[in-house]
């Protein structure tokens, strides 16, 4: 009584006298309860008995759905979470679609991501480059809005109303010199004045005399920096020469005094010349101290120092090895954290300026 005795039981397997799962039916239709075990039909059995028993299966359980692209998805229960900072780096975002990942970042250059040119970009060198033909500073401020402008808003919204940066940093226009990044500074750190050789207020041209005097009474910064650097273009011309009657020319006859105190024997220029720098970047740092004895002589400038709210300090950095040197006893020096030009503010300034 209700015992399926018939050839599809023996198709299926299922022993004599094991009553079959009860079917409910849905919409007109029979279905089995999940995990229940399923056969062909008797009709179907009796058709396929020649071929062999096959071994009997179970429904399907039903498949974890995937989140959708974009939504985190939750850690599994039971399993620990992977803390921040181990694994794969949080601040990497994953590939978008029709973006292609070219190669592997090597662990050296993973800390330097968003320091390398757009050249490297370009080059695919562990870095996530679309395929565009689009201008590079488009392209650069569309990366700017999807990586970082949600992460330095919180900063800069409360510097909205306001700016007080430490230091003005006087640097040459030279588009490897980055300042934030030299001295691992952020928005609102540097008041930065830049131009072609780092030249201080010369006769005609009062832009760098007005950003000094800006950044001593409006802001109050109580540090001025004067930082030069390896292969400068504009120390090449001038020690060649090579300035032109423009208005290049006109602007590097300020650096003619430099170029006078490097042809006249000046210390840094000697102590440059023993460790084997070239003559180019000996007059790069020869420079750099010749514009800090201008700086000085700034009527602000001098006002500010004698009352002791400034202090002036040389840097030079080296390309080639991405080292920078302070300027200290008429020589450039590596530079360490407990050692910097001419020391704390109101510090007699003798060790850097000449």
């Amino acid at each position: 009584m209700g015992v399926d005795r018939g050839p599809g039981a023996r198709a299926r397997g299922r022993p004599a006298g094991r009553r079959a799962p009860v079917a409910r039916r849905r919409r007109g239709r029979a279905v089995l309860p999940v995990g229940a075990a399923v056969g062909p039909s008797p009709r179907a059995g009796a058709r396929r008995g020649a071929r062999g028993d096959r071994p009997r299966h179970r429904l399907p359980r039903p498949r974890r759905l995937r989140p959708p692209l974009g939504v985190d998805r939750a850690p599994r229960a039971g399993r620990r979470a992977r803390p921040r900072g181990r694994g794969r780096d949080d601040g990497a975002a994953r590939p978008p679609r029709g973006v292609e990942r070219r190669s592997r970042r090597p662990a050296a250059r993973a800390g330097a991501a968003f320091l390398s040119p757009w050249a490297v970009w370009q080059e695919g060198h562990g870095h996530l480059v679309e395929v565009s033909t689009d201008d590079p500073i488009l392209t650069g401020l569309r990366e700017y809005h999807r990586r970082a402008a949600g992460l330095v808003a919180p900063y800069l919204s409360d510097l909205a109303d306001g700016q007080a940066p430490y230091a003005l940093f006087l640097t040459c226009s030279d588009s490897r010199v980055v300042p934030n990044v030299l001295t691992s500074s952020g928005p609102g750190d540097l008041f930065t004045v830049r131009n072609v050789g780092n030249l201080a207020p010369v006769d005609g041209d009062d832009s760098v005399g007005a950003s000094v005097e800006y950044a001593l009474s409006a802001l109050e910064v109580p540090t001025l920096v004067v930082c030069g650097h390896s292969g400068c273009g504009a120390m090449t011309a001038a020690l060649r020469g090579t300035c032109g009657d423009g208005v290049l020319g006109r602007w590097l006859a300020g650096a003619g005094e430099s170029v006078d105190a490097w042809r006249a024997g000046h210390p840094v220029g000697t102590s440059a010349a023993a460790r084997g720098a070239s003559d180019v970047d000996q007059l790069a740092m020869v420079n750099v101290a010749v514009q800090l004895d201008r700086l000085a002589r700034h009527p602000a400038v001098a006002r500010a120092a004698a009352e002791g709210r400034v202090r002036l300090v040389g840097l030079y950095f080296d390309i080639g090895t991405a080292r920078m040197s302070v300027l200290e006893d008429g020589r450039f020096v590596p530079a360490s954290r407990d050692r910097l030009g001419a020391g704390a503010p109101g510090a007699p300034p003798t060790c850097v300026i000449f």
